[in-house]
């Protein structure tokens, strides 16, 4: 997990990279965010649309508003996000995944998967060909907890078919 704020307590640079990516995105034309724009940006951190008389958005103001004009201007909000870092940072990091960033602050849109292995090298094509393994799921599906019974039946949904029950049917 990359850290948020460096040992002086301050952000690091890849956080504070991404909280002025999110300025940018959520901010007017005049790069101010105002209670409208801090509404988006909440829906993007938390999938909700609140009002702008929301007490979230109205504390937020009140205190990271140091001019009071009704606007949040990009170091206040970096200063938000700051000291959001030293006190609640398990809400930051919920907020990176609600915008696609891994904890290790890199975006999923910049991450390239590895592929290079084969579909055969793959745990459910491993799983249904290993006769033990696969009857060792198979019978979760009597499982006297229903919820272990349907877990089991979604994971065997994915599994390659089995060759010895393909075998018999045939």
């Amino acid at each position: 997990m990359a850290p948020l704020l460096d040992s002086n307590l301050k952000l690091t640079e890849r956080a504070s990279k991404i909280f002025n990516e999110w300025f940018t995105l959520y901010s007017n034309e005049d790069d101010k965010m105002s209670p409208e724009t801090c509404s988006l940006f909440i829906k993007g951190c938390t999938g909700e649309h609140p009002p702008v008389t929301d007490d979230r958005i109205v504390n937020m103001f009140k205190a990271y508003d140091k001019n009071n004009d009704g606007f949040i201007e990009r170091e206040d909000f970096i200063t938000f996000y700051e000291t959001a870092c030293r006190g609640k940072a398990e809400t930051v990091r919920e907020n990176l995944r609600h915008h696609n960033i891994r904890s290790d602050l890199k975006k999923l849109s910049e991450v390239k998967e590895e592929e290079d292995f084969e579909a055969k090298d793959m745990p459910r094509f491993k799983i249904s060909k290993n006769t033990e393994y696969f009857n060792l799921l198979m019978s979760l599906l009597d499982h006297p907890k229903s919820l272990v019974a349907e877990e089991a039946w979604n994971l065997i949904q994915m599994l390659a078919t089995n060759p010895e029950i393909y075998t018999k049917v045939l």
